[in-house]
């Protein structure tokens, strides 16, 4: 039955059954509820929202308001102009995404949180020893457009004697009207989950969206410095808590 329930749950989420990667501990429930390992590929996670299920995402309890699960598609005539994107991060308008909708009766200040599933550190080498301390990538991409746009802010929360919200990585203000990459290390040392969230801003044009969330086991990969036709030499380096960042120019 435990061989079955796995099989059934892997492939109504399209979770990548595998070992020695990140575990997730769902609850199946056939007539009784049965609490399963599931591993899935920390190489291979990753959620686009396109099933309803939203891949075990969660809603904080305690915050303000929801996050909300959207398509292009189906959106509302009467949406907010100037503000939240026309398609999902790969363009489609059949595509869902995550956004925070910043219309009344939402106030300045009020949060939404978005809790990924929970996840356990228990990465093994490919020599069998538990690997002590992984690191991984958390990586996922963000719209922020509109001139009231608020802040979008990543916790690790680490689930030990008690639970603990470290900052990960925060953005605030209009960035434009375009899908971003943000991809963050995380160094996890106990059960785990990612917070993703929004604050509403001054006004009602401050949507926030996120789309194609993933986790991969190790670090950020840091982009080769590129030539442009000009011979300009762009370096970039890996800034604290694994962002990217611009740091010079240089000539041939």
């Amino acid at each position: 039955m435990y061989t079955t329930l796995l099989q059934y749950f892997s492939s109504i989420h399209s979770l990548t059954v595998c070992y020695n990667t990140v575990c997730v501990c769902v609850c199946v429930c056939v007539c009784v509820c049965v609490c399963a390992c599931v591993c899935v590929c920390a190489g291979e996670f990753q959620c686009g929202f396109e099933d309803e299920a939203v891949c075990l995402f969660s809603q904080d309890k305690t915050d303000e308001f929801d996050w909300t699960r959207h398509s292009a598609a189906t959106r509302d005539t009467k949406y907010t102009p100037n503000t939240g994107p026309s398609a999902d991060h790969t363009g489609s308008k059949q595509g869902f995404y995550m956004y925070i909708e910043t219309s009344r009766p939402r106030l300045e200040g009020d949060k939404a949180r978005l809790l990924t599933p929970t996840f356990n550190v228990g990465s093994k080498s490919s020599y069998g020893t538990v690997t002590a301390n992984p690191t991984y990538c958390f990586a996922f991409y963000y719209h922020m457009y509109g001139k009231h746009i608020g802040a979008l802010n990543v916790f690790l929360r680490q689930k030990g004697q008690t639970v603990t919200d470290t900052p990960a990585w925060s953005l605030t203000g209009n960035q434009g009207d375009r899908w971003r990459q943000a991809k963050v290390n995380i160094h996890p040392t106990t059960t785990f989950q990612m917070v993703i969230e929004g604050v509403r801003g001054a006004g009602i044009e401050g949507d926030i969206a996120i789309d194609d969330v993933t986790i991969e086991e190790g670090n950020v990969k840091t982009p080769r410095p590129t030539v442009s036709s000009s011979t300009s030499v762009y370096q970039t380096l890996l800034a604290p808590g694994g962002n990217m960042r611009l740091v010079s120019r240089r000539y041939l």
